[in-house]
């Protein structure tokens, strides 16, 4: 379910995240293959009653690809997310996300803990 602005103010809109989906070549080699990474950050909005520090989740790795983006066998988010995708989704659900990309990918294993930390700040119900 998709969440437009105009909830600004609702409670609902408490409750929910930006989730922002990126993606981008990461080495370029003329001599080997292209190396590009495919990672999710999340937002929270400041109407969530959080300290600024928390407005914005550490980068995790959900994907990496070494080799041409044109390969039959290239994965698809190559094609489908230029650059960054962006939406709204429950603020529970992406916490749930970023804590099993970080447990599930080695990439990861440099900020597990401040996504870890991260997670716990941003389950905390809100005071309002």
């Amino acid at each position: 379910m998709l969440y437009s602005r105009r909830w600004v103010f609702d409670k609902t809109y408490r409750d929910v995240a930006n989730l922002i989906i990126s993606q981008g070549l990461v080495e370029h080699d003329l001599q080997g293959p292209n190396k590009f990474t495919l990672t999710l950050r999340v937002s929270v909005p400041p109407t969530t009653g959080f300290l600024m520090y928390y407005w914005h989740s550490p980068t995790v790795v959900i994907d990496q690809y070494s080799g041409d983006y044109r390969d039959e066998l290239s994965p698809e988010w190559l094609e489908t997310v230029q650059t960054e995708c962006r939406f709204w989704q429950n603020r529970t659900l992406m916490l749930e996300m970023m804590l099993y990309f970080v447990r599930n990918i080695p990439h990861n294993s440099g900020v597990s803990r401040r996504v870890t930390s991260w997670c716990g700040a941003m389950s905390v119900s809100n005071i309002f």
